[in-house]
């Protein structure tokens, strides 16, 4: 693997997955916190409305805002800065499947007529990315920090929440969005 690959290809699990575990464990390690991006949200809101304690909660904890700002840059510039024309590998039989429901650009990670960012489709993700936001806090984590930081630790709550991630994803992807998109 070169370095220019590094910057323009998908890195393989083999590096991928131990490096984000390496990360992990070294944020750990320094920082003596778990990585997870919904606890950010808190940071957030502090920025926001300061008061109280809440003033001195996000000055001494500023990291984590620069964590999820660097992601959501570095997401914009990859999609917005034209990096993201990498076409996506799927089977013939999805690929078939997908035409005859219309979709015809396949460049990127998403399907550009399911998310234009016209006026339903903005709706529908800011409804879905509330009601995330809203399930990782109840769930005391998002993702990432179940899945990566919560099993490391063996934390039980983390098992169950990653196994909810799960099969809430098998739901959605064999039963939610074929119903939607009439598959």
């Amino acid at each position: 693997m070169n370095s220019e690959s590094l910057l323009y290809e998908s890195w393989p699990w083999y590096i991928g997955g131990p490096a984000i575990g390496l990360f992990a464990i070294a944020v750990l390690l320094i920082e003596r916190k778990a990585l997870g991006v919904s606890s950010s949200f808190e940071q957030f809101c502090a920025v926001a409305i300061p008061a109280g304690e809440s003033r001195n909660f996000i000055l001494k904890d500023t990291w984590q805002i620069w964590f999820v700002a660097g992601m959501i840059l570095g997401g914009s510039i990859l999609h917005f800065g034209g990096f993201s024309t990498e076409t996506i590998a799927i089977s013939d039989a999805t690929f078939d499947t997908l035409t005859s429901k219309g979709l015809t650009d396949f460049n990127g990670y998403v399907p550009v007529e399911l998310y234009s960012f016209a006026f339903p489709q903005i709706v529908v993700l800011a409804i879905g990315g509330f009601v995330i936001g809203f399930g990782a806090r109840y769930a005391g984590g998002c993702t990432a920090g179940h899945s990566i930081m919560g099993i490391a630790q063996l934390a039980p709550s983390s098992i169950l929440s990653t196994v909810g991630f799960f099969i809430g994803g098998l739901i959605s992807t064999y039963l939610i969005v074929p119903l939607i998109l009439g598959l």
